[in-house]
């Protein structure tokens, strides 16, 4: 079993005030194609991503969806405007920027872990429904790099490395229930 968890390209900062309807940028849907060919075109099984646009972007660029491929919004992957642990994440944003998980950690651990864990219960349903054993899943920073550390119960490289556009890891399971890790690559 195979999850590749990517951040979402550049978005494009003149489209909006409003970092929720961004859609990605010129250089963000070039991002999205380096890093579909850095991966070798990859077929996924399921693409996940969240409810943002421009995660949905980068998840088609990257994964080509072939017909029958499933692409699901996850909403866990990002937060509703009135969801009281997404509030905290993005009060926190505010004040760290993109800086590590880690300090994330430190002051809404449990929103974020909460987050994630809704997150991978969700994407666990749909690779239960599919059979999918390839996973593509695109969203963003923090709650991605939450989400690694949830699937392998590691914390170690996801909380101490900020991800840039397109970025993230590849992380290898023996099956996705016992989470007995194979391999992890960065994507840097």
């Amino acid at each position: 079993m195979q999850f590749t968890l990517i951040r979402h390209g550049k978005a494009d900062a003149t489209a909006s005030p409003d970092h929720r309807v961004r859609p990605l940028s010129e250089e963000g849907k070039a991002q999205a194609t380096a890093r579909r060919e850095k991966l070798g075109n990859p077929q996924f099984d399921l693409v996940c991503h969240s409810i943002l646009g421009r995660t949905r972007e980068t998840a088609m660029i990257i994964a080509e969806p072939q017909n029958g491929t499933p692409v699901v919004t996850v909403p866990g992957l990002f937060y509703e405007e009135r969801d009281l642990r997404g509030e905290a994440v993005d009060r926190l944003f505010g004040k760290l920027g993109h800086a590590a998980p880690r300090e994330y950690m430190s002051e809404a651990e449990d929103e974020i872990i909460s987050l994630a864990n809704e997150t991978i219960d969700a994407i666990y349903q749909e690779i239960a429904q599919t059979g999918a054993q390839n996973v593509l899943v695109v969203g963003h920073g923090i709650l991605l790099q939450a989400l690694a550390r949830t699937l392998t119960k590691l914390d170690e490289p996801f909380m101490s490395c900020i991800c840039g556009e397109c970025e993230g890891f590849v992380i290898r399971l023996d099956h996705y229930h016992n989470n007995e890790v194979l391999g992890i690559e960065q994507l840097n």
